[in-house]
């Protein structure tokens, strides 16, 4: 299984992988959203912007802390078990949440083989 896409500019004005990523509640599969995700390998966790855990009625499992890339402590979030469809690549995973918008993360890169094509500006991940 595989999934593809293009790099994207519409959060930033330099382009950047993106997916179509469709959120869905994990006991109430009718719910679900779908919305353009970053792909961040610098990013170890999921994060889904607090609309979506809004809409989907989501109920937190915990919280956790959320520190940046340099370990500095940010703040705290609330974490949701999801149903994350990528393409044809489905995961169920804990996500945080977030005031930005929904981020790709290691926590579902290291379960696959992702190439990044910056010159194509395209993205191919693998099973």
């Amino acid at each position: 299984m595989s999934a593809v896409g293009k790099y994207s500019t519409k959060i930033t004005k330099r382009a950047y992988p993106a997916a179509t990523v469709k959120f869905i509640h994990p006991v109430y599969g009718n719910q679900s959203e779908e919305v353009e995700a970053l792909i961040d390998s610098g990013a170890s966790a999921t994060l889904i912007p607090m609309s979506i855990a809004d809409q989907l009625a989501l109920n937190p499992m915990n919280k956790i802390i959320m520190k940046d890339f340099q370990g500095n402590v940010v703040g705290e979030s609330p974490v949701y078990h999801i149903k994350v469809i990528i393409n044809s690549l489905e995961f169920e995973i804990d996500v945080a949440e977030t005031k930005g918008f929904a981020i790709i993360g290691r926590d579902v890169l290291n379960k696959l083989t992702t190439t990044l094509q910056g010159v194509q500006q395209k993205w191919e991940m693998k099973k």
